[in-house]
């Protein structure tokens, strides 16, 4: 039969869709239809894995499908305003392709050879029998013409819409016209459009003009595409609309990740956290939710108003959190790992779409050069105590009265001096002991100061004083590098400076006079957890702050005029923002931040296990902040100066 015989005979045409539900399993969807015996109406959402007609309908199941036809009228053709009117074939001849199996002769002339999601497809089925599609969600909609169309829905099987709620919002859909064919090849008008749409069902249905019409819930921005990170992309734009005449309440959920299909695939490397920024309009400003990834995450759009469009769209950002993350990357030939997942946005009356999810996080080596921002310190003042009245000479105020325990007495009658609990100076029975000397507390402002940390992108994590950036010219067959020079370096004097000013060399020096130490400091921990650092400078230490020739005190003539002091810190990237503050997109990037805490103390002195001498007080000093770091250069190895290869 040719394809003009196809389309308009009445008793060829199909349509019985599979009632197996499909399973969406992260970036990787699975759709079993069952097909009966005759011909079946397959609605394909997925763009299978490997999309070749052969591949696809071959195999699964072996030797059961006779052939398969599919409508693709932007191959050519015209319009089909009536498909009981045998006349129509002579205008959509072109615009059928056919697959035919291997074994039939006639298999050399089929023009169907590639599968893609968002189609329709007729399959003559020689028995009952179960096909599998395994892919990632299509992205592609129904390219509605004038006329007759064989399309499908984006229907939820759990809450299967009906034809008049789903083509509702759509002018060239008023009074449509829905025909379904059975396996018997019979074609039947469906007269009530408040009958249900079968999910993975393809049905024609007629359209007063051309359109892109693809269900009551539109869905705008750059993730209309799919969520694609890749390696560097940060952000991407969500915009949802209701285009219904209902109010509607959107749910949105991260699905988990399962391990893609095929040897040449990269391996899943689960969900990468996800952000959304939720645009408030009469607020004019954003608000950031994080997905909690197989929980929906819900927002109401007011139903379609064209006087007041803005009540019934969301314009939605969702970003990616790469800090924190092991590394995922893709590598040329496809192996590797990556982050992959699948967004479902449902509208909750029928409505569903799937979108992938994919991104990878890559090698964070390189220089980072960032901030602490110290702005809290431990009281650490022998017995320390809140103190009566906030104006006695060397008190502090305390609007709970808290004492830096666990009680917290009662402000006004203690600032009266009329606590019934006080003693005769006035102090609190619960400000009775010891001082808590070890938590820091809040100061009236922050001290900042700069920070370098170096990863070399295979474990080590170093802490230098100072970077300098120079330029090591090539040789024969040997291109020129920049070279990342720490103190430390032996052969660095060698190389040229690796900026220019004014058309002059310039060597670029990234330093900070915050430390005090002689090599850089090796660092344990990693970037997706914690890194800590230890240094200590000695009394007689050169570069110790407390010795120098300004002060008659601090020449270390005599003991006890200089001290030593070591610092035990630590960069915490667990931490979350401080309330009310959100994390920009790039977290996890360019861009690392989180708490910082350090402790000064004494140093120890003699032979091992020596003795413990106090440093700046007696007791340790703690303090706490925040800091922040940003990627400067993705050079992965300090001091290539002195020899080995560039990474």
């Amino acid at each position: 039969m040719n394809a003009v015989g196809f389309v308009c005979r009445r008793n060829v045409l199909v349509g019985l869709m599979g009632a197996c539900a499909a399973s969406a399993q992260a970036q990787w969807v699975e759709q079993t239809f069952l097909l009966l015996p005759g011909w079946n109406s397959v609605y394909l959402e997925v763009d299978p894995v490997d999309s070749a007609a052969d591949a696809v309908f071959e195999t699964q199941p072996v030797g059961g499908i006779e052939r398969v036809w599919a409508w693709l009228p932007s191959n050519g053709g015209g319009e089909c305003s009536d498909p009981l009117d045998p006349g129509c074939g002579a205008q959509t001849d072109t615009a059928w392709v056919v697959w035919l199996p291997p074994e039939n002769p006639s298999s050399v002339v089929n023009s169907l050879s590639t599968v893609r999601g968002g189609r329709v497809y007729l399959i003559k089925s020689r028995a009952v029998a179960s096909l599998k599609v395994v892919g990632k969600p299509s992205v592609s909609s129904v390219p509605w013409r004038t006329g007759i169309n064989l399309a499908g829905f984006h229907v939820d099987p759990e809450n299967v819409p009906t034809f008049g709620t789903y083509l509702a919002p759509s002018a060239m859909h008023d009074g449509a016209e829905v025909y379904a064919m059975n396996p018997a090849g019979t074609l039947a008008r469906i007269a009530n459009l408040e009958s249900p749409i079968a999910p993975k069902r393809g049905y024609w249905v007629s359209s007063a003009g051309a359109t892109d019409y693809d269900g009551p819930l539109s869905i705008a921005g750059s993730a209309r595409f799919g969520f694609l990170y890749g390696r560097h992309q940060v952000e991407h734009r969500l915009d949802v609309e209701n285009l219904s005449s209902e109010a509607r309440t959107v749910t949105m959920t991260v699905g988990s990740s399962a391990e893609p299909p095929g040897l040449n695939l990269p391996s899943d490397a689960g969900v990468i956290p996800m952000r959304l920024r939720n645009y408030v309009a009469q607020d004019v400003l954003y608000e950031l939710v994080d997905f909690d990834p197989g929980n929906p995450t819900n927002f109401d759009l007011a139903a379609a108003n064209p006087g007041a469009p803005q009540e019934a769209r969301h314009m939605l950002r969702v970003s990616v959190l790469r800090q924190g993350q092991p590394e995922a990357v893709v590598n040329s030939d496809g192996s590797g790992s990556q982050y992959q997942g699948i967004l479902t946005v449902n509208d909750g009356v029928g409505f569903r779409r799937w979108l992938p999810v994919s991104g990878e996080v890559p090698n964070q080596a390189g220089l980072y050069v960032g901030t602490v921002s110290v702005d809290a310190v431990a009281w650490v003042q022998a017995d320390a105590r809140i103190v009566l009245r906030a104006d006695e000479e060397g008190g502090y105020e305390d609007p709970e009265w808290d004492c830096n325990r666990n009680g917290v007495s009662d402000a006004s009658d203690i600032t009266s001096g009329t606590s019934q609990d006080a003693d005769e100076n006035g102090v609190p029975d619960e400000c009775e002991g010891p001082a808590d000397t070890t938590t820091p507390r809040p100061t009236q402002g922050p001290f900042t100061f700069p920070v370098i940390v170096h990863y070399d992108g295979v474990g080590s994590y170093t802490f230098p004083r100072e970077v300098t950036v120079l330029y090591a010219p090539g040789e024969k067959d040997t291109p020129g590098r920049y070279v990342l020079a720490t103190p430390d370096c032996l052969n660095c004097d060698q190389l040229l400076a690796g900026s220019f000013v004014d058309g002059e060399r310039f060597a670029r020096r990234i330093g900070t006079a915050a430390f005090s130490f002689e090599h850089d400091l090796p660092m344990t921990g990693d970037f997706s957890s914690s890194l800590q650092g230890y240094t200590e400078v000695g009394a007689d230490d050169r570069l110790n702050p407390f010795r120098h020739i300004y002060h008659s005190h601090h020449n270390g003539d005599q003991p006890g005029e200089v001290v030593g002091v070591s610092r035990r810190f630590a960069f915490d990237f667990t931490c979350p923002p401080p309330a009310g503050q959100s994390t920009p997109p790039s977290l996890g990037d360019t861009l690392l931040m989180g708490c910082y805490t350090e402790t000064l103390g004494g140093v120890t002195v003699g032979e091992p296990p020596g003795e413990t001498v106090p440093g700046l007080h007696k007791r340790d000093i703690n303090v706490s902040g925040r800091f922040e770091l940003r990627r400067v250069s993705n050079i992965s190895i300090l001091n290539d100066g002195q020899g080995g290869g560039v990474r």
